[in-house]
Order: structure tokens, then C-alpha cells, then sequence
């Protein structure tokens, strides 16, 4: 068994805080030998707003993500058998057995400020900056004014049952804004400043910002200026020189449903010449899902940026080749492709809008901070004591405050001319109907568990047909649901059963 290396307000092994559940998920994945088996939780209902839990029973690891920008925030040892740690090349569980508090106390870690009884998780609270230790104590023995240390040193006391790795001084002051902290480490920990600076395709994209109205898409990156996809104007080496060359290339061979760009005015889609991009990647082998349909004159193709979280759609209709879609991918837990791409916030702003100023829009291209979710429902106590969920004790504090107010941009640009990845369909619409004069036309419905896992979508029924067009329920409907595509002028929203936005099309 390898040793994994424990860094207090950093993480535990290759798991950094920070890091995005794609590249997590993409790491347990590629060493099957390691992490045999994993579960994901998430609420199907707030999927965005909710954190995301992945169990590694087998290594005994819980790790939590915040729900919209999907950031590993804490990571938990519940058995210390079952991984072989160290810190600063000392074993923290000897011969299998966990540690006890005075070897951690006096030898490992040293000394600390009195850390916490919680009383109703029968446990106390050991903590240090960046890390934590839980040790069972049955209420009938705890006192408050007793030696804390004198009563957990003794031969009676039992060892260690569970440890958390965080971001913070003390898991007190850490546990009310642990979702809300913007996190240190980019989402790729192998992302550096001064790998970043000297070429900005090795640099994260943190936000997308679609200037509706102008074709363009502001990359908002960690370490560089913003680059802008514009479509009609940017090049495939424009973006191979930005963002490096594309994962995969997936040259465009469904034309099922270009029947749909013809709509009249006032249609759903607001212009004459597009077509609908429904799936834009290769399957898993490389290969093109529908090589048995393909167009052997097929020019067009995508160029696939899974790390990044979006697809550009390159044509060859014009003269040269030129961006003309941009697809922006929520990575949204429960719908087909999940974690095929790193999840991209985006934003959308009007730059017709008269309410919208140029202070404001000046300020908010400083704004990336994202709505946190709020701290997730206690679970059901669980007896006997088997280890102290840390999860169960975010925003509890002594003073049972709650968490701080999430950090918001108060300005015209987020109030009136914004809508953003973190907003449930039902609000994003009502602001695009406000645009639109109150012009709206039913969704498109898709069913994206056809033949194959990377197969293009199956056509349930057109823009103007009634719900009642749906017919029949496929295994793969159960798991995955419908899809339903909302077209307006120069965008389509792919939205789930909740709906999440699952991704969007920029065109």
C-alpha cells in the first residue's frame, strides 16, 4: 500500500482543495487498482446549490465539492486502516491501529489551542490550521472544567475516530465558510502562475461572459487577460494559440436536425442559418459516434476542450475557417454527460441594454465569485459512534450564527442585464421572455440515452409540438430524463428535468 502524504490546508495526497470534481473524478478513474470503488451523492432536486458528496468507501475517504462551481472543499478520513497516511514522513496510524491523541498531541502535531466538545455527536474536536481530529467522548465523562488533554492522554480514552482536511486557522473558524471561501488552489492542480504566464494555454478558464449582441465571448482566465472568441472572426489558431490544442476533434457529421433552422420570424431560434449542435464529442475510443452516417464531404467540425468545459464549433461554410458556436457545458450531476467536461460558469450580459452602464460593466468583469450553496441537511444520527461527520457540523458554530450572506455584485450589470449557469431555468426564462416581448414558443424535447453512451440525441418532439407528443419511457429515459432545448435569439439552454441548465449554445 502507497503511503499518501497529509498537507494540512492543502489536501491529502493528489487530492488538493480546489480541484474540480472533473479532474478528481478523472484521477480515481484512470487507477481503477487504487480507488476500486466510489459513490457520488447529490440532491437530484438543486443540484447546483447542493454539495456534492463521493465516497471512496474502499480507502476510506469522503471528499465534499460545492455544488455550483464543483470545488473539492473538504476532505475526510472516516477509517484509518484502510490508507496508509504520513506527515512529515511519520506514520499517523502504526500497525493499523488509529492514532490516539497523545501521539498526535505530543508527538506528531504538537501542542494546540483547546479545541471543542459537541455534546450531541458525543466527540471532541482537535484542531489544528488546515486540519482536524474527532475522538469519541461519551457525555456521561466530559466536564468542562477537566484538563482536556489529561482526560483524552488517558489509557481509557479512545483513539481517533475520523480527521478532516480544510482550508482554514481552526475547523471552527472554517466550518461557516466552507463553501463560501473562495478556495486558493486552481481547479487543475497542476496549473501554476508561472507556468500560466509563460504560455497562456496552460492557464484556466474561471468564467465564461457572453456579450450578447456583439458575437463574443469573454474567457475570463486565472492568470491572463480575458480572451475573446468571436464568432465570424476567430480562428482555429486563435484558439490553439489561447487555449492550446483541442482534447479531440470531432469532425460534424448529424444533420437530423437542420430541418429546425428554418424558422419564421419570431422563432425560437431568431435567425434563418443555424443548426443544432447536440452532441459535439467522440466516443470514448476516438472515433465518431455515427462513422455509419457519416458525410464522407463533411468540413465542419468541433474542437473539443473538456478540461476547459466548452466546445467551439469551427465552419467552413464562409471564407476560411471560423468560430461560429460556442457550446458551454454545466457538467450538471445526473444528466448524460456528466463529467465528460469540467463544469464553465457563464454569465450573459446585454450590451444593448440602456440600463446597463459602462461603471457597471467595468465592475462586474472583476466579479467572478459564485453563489455558494447553502450547508447541507444534517443526516439521521447514526449510533454507535463511527466516526464524527465534519460535513454534518458546517455552519454549527457555538453561537449557532449562521453562515455569512454569499458575496454578490449589487450593481445594474446583476440585477437587470444578467443571467448566469447558477440560476434555475424558471428564473433564466422569465428574463429572456421579458427580452423577447413575451414571444414564447414550447421547448424541443431529446432523449439523450439512445444506442450508444455517446450517440446524438434521439428527436421526441419539435418546437411548436404539445407536451403530450412524448411517448413511452426507455431504460435510459429513466436514468438520465428528457432534455428539453429552449431556443432565443443567439442562444439555446439545454435544460434537465430540475431544471439545471445543462449546457449552453452561443451562436
Amino acid at each position: 500500500m502507497a503511503s499518501v502524504a497529509i498537507s494540512p490546508n492543502r489536501g491529502l495526497g493528489f487530492f488538493v482543495l480546489g480541484s474540480s470534481i472533473f479532474d478528481v473524478l478523472s484521477e480515481i478513474r484512470a487507477n481503477p487498482t487504487v480507488y476500486p470503488s466510489s459513490t457520488l451523492a447529490y440532491d437530484s432536486n438543486k443540484p447546483l446549490s447542493s454539495p456534492i458528496l463521493l465516497t471512496l468507501d474502499m480507502n476510506g475517504l469522503r471528499l465534499r465539492f460545492d455544488g455550483a462551481d464543483q470545488r473539492l472543499r473538504l476532505i475526510e478520513v472516516t477509517s484509518f486502516h484502510k490508507s496508509r497516511l504520513t506527515y512529515n514522513g511519520s506514520e499517523l496510524a502504526r500497525a493499523g491501529q488509529a492514532p490516539t491523541f497523545r501521539f498526535i498531541y505530543n508527538k506528531l502535531f504538537g501542542p494546540a489551542y483547546p479545541g471543542e466538545y459537541l455534546p450531541d455527536q458525543g466527540c471532541y474536536i482537535l484542531s489544528y490550521p488546515g486540519i482536524s481530529f474527532s475522538f469519541p467522548v461519551d457525555t456521561t465523562q466530559w466536564k468542562d472544567d477537566v484538563d482536556f488533554v489529561s482526560m483524552l492522554s488517558s489509557s481509557t480514552a479512545q483513539p481517533a475516530a475520523s480527521m478532516a482536511i480544510f482550508s482554514g486557522s481552526s475547523w471552527a473558524e472554517a466550518r461557516n465558510t466552507l463553501f463560501t471561501k473562495p478556495p486558493t488552489n486552481p481547479r487543475n492542480p497542476n496549473v501554476t502562475s508561472l507556468s500560466a504566464k509563460q504560455s497562456p494555454a496552460s492557464d484556466e478558464v474561471e468564467l465564461a461572459r457572453v456579450i450578447h449582441g456583439e458575437g463574443r465571448v469573454e474567457l475570463i482566465r486565472r492568470h491572463n487577460p480575458p480572451f475573446n472568441i468571436i464568432l465570424g472572426s476567430t480562428t482555429p489558431q486563435d484558439l490553439i494559440m489561447e487555449l492550446g490544442p483541442p482534447t479531440t476533434v470531432y469532425h460534424k457529421n448529424d444533420h437530423r436536425l437542420s430541418i429546425h433552422r428554418t424558422q419564421g420570424p419570431g422563432g425560437a431560434l431568431g435567425t434563418d442559418d443555424i443548426e443544432l449542435e447536440t452532441d459535439t464529442t467522440q466516443s470514448e475510443n476516438g472515433e465518431s459516434d455515427d462513422d455509419d452516417d457519416a458525410d464522407p464531404n463533411a468540413t465542419d467540425y468541433f474542437y473539443n476542450y473538456y478540461g476547459h468545459g466548452l466546445d467551439v464549433y469551427i465552419s467552413t461554410a464562409s471564407a476560411g475557417h471560423v468560430a461560429t458556436k460556442v457550446i458551454l457545458h454545466g457538467n450538471v450531476p445526473g444528466s448524460y454527460a456528466f463529467n465528460r467536461y469540467r463544469r464553465l460558469k457563464w454569465e450573459v450580459i446585454y450590451s444593448v441594454d440602456p440600463d446597463l452602464d459602462n461603471n457597471a460593466l467595468d465592475s462586474n468583469r472583476n466579479s467572478h465569485s459564485f453563489t455558494p450553496p447553502p450547508p447541507p441537511p444534517p443526516p439521521p444520527p447514526q449510533e454507535p459512534f463511527s466516526g464524527f461527520d465534519f460535513g454534518q457540523d458546517i455552519g454549527n458554530g457555538n453561537n449557532n450564527n449562521p453562515p455569512p450572506s454569499p458575496p454578490s455584485t449589487n450593481n445594474s450589470a446583476s440585477n437587470s442585464a444578467m443571467i448566469n449557469s447558477e440560476m434555475g431555468f424558471e428564473d433564466v426564462y422569465e428574463k429572456l421572455k421579458d427580452r423577447s416581448a413575451g414571444t414564447t414558443q414550447k421547448p424541443m424535447l431529446l432523449n439523450r440515452g439512445s444506442d450508444s453512451p455517446s450517440s446524438s440525441v434521439e428527436l421526441l418532439g419539435g418546437w411548436d409540438e404539445a407536451e403530450s407528443g412524448l411517448r413511452g419511457t426507455s431504460a435510459a429515459e429513466e436514468a438520465f430524463g428528457n432534455t428539453e432545448l429552449y431556443g432565443f435569439p443567439g442562444l439555446i439552454f439545454e435544460v434537465l428535468r430540475n431544471k439545471a441548465v445543462s449546457a449552453l449554445t452561443v451562436f
